[in-house]
């Protein structure tokens, strides 16, 4: 039993207390780190359907695919890739699969510039649908 005004502390040197109040800051500071790192968590990837893989397979599979899509369906075929694999990222180390996937981007940043320039929704799927019909511009049916 101690008595009252006793300091339970009173053996502690200075080093010990410096010793302690480093540790509080560095436990403090690891506190700060693992909430930083909670918000830093990538999101979880979207769950691919059934509906998502046949929607990939078909688009590859049509006769104005990008070569680079074709190809991709080929080694599906083979068994060597999936598009699940594609779909959900596991795959995106293969250049095969960035060659496919960055020609999909090319389309997408022209229908977006196309936006940015002021065309409306209606315009651009006008020209998207005159571009797979061989429409009559110049240009394929694109807007410039």
């Amino acid at each position: 039993m101690t008595s009252p005004g006793f300091d339970q502390d009173s053996w502690k040197t200075p080093q010990v207390r410096a010793a302690e109040a480093q540790l509080g800051e560095a436990m403090a500071r690891s506190r700060e780190l693992i909430r930083e790192l909670e918000r830093l968590q990538p999101p979880a990837p979207p769950q691919v359907t059934e509906a998502d893989v046949r929607q990939m397979e078909e688009a590859a599979k049509r006769v104005d695919a990008d070569p680079a899509m074709r190809a991709l369906q080929t080694r599906v075929e083979a068994g060597t890739l999936s598009w699940r694999d594609v779909l959900e990222g596991r795959a995106y180390d293969d250049p095969d699969v960035r060659l496919a996937l960055e020609s999909q981007m090319t389309e997408m940043r022209d229908i977006f510039q196309q936006f940015e320039e002021g065309h409306t929704l209606d315009d651009v799927i006008e020209a998207r649908r005159q571009a797979e019909s061989g429409g009559e511009d110049g240009d394929g049916g694109f807007l410039r």
